[in-house]
């Protein structure tokens, strides 16, 4: 994982299970598409788990 402000999740990868992130140009279309500036951190977390979040929000 090579995220700045996620990257305490990297201890966890075996936990997190299937994860799927979505590409850096869907995040520009999404900007576009709405005429908003996404956080940073929550780009990372779409970089990261945009398609698939795996066992990050399980409660299991």
């Amino acid at each position: 994982m090579n995220s700045k402000h996620l990257s305490f999740l990297k201890d966890y990868t075996s936990l997190l299970g299937a994860v799927k992130g979505i590409e850096n140009s869907e995040i520009t279309e999404i900007e576009t598409r709405f005429n908003i500036n996404l956080p940073p951190t929550y780009k990372e977390f779409l970089l990261l788990f945009g398609k698939e979040s795996g066992n990050l929000l399980s409660s299991n």
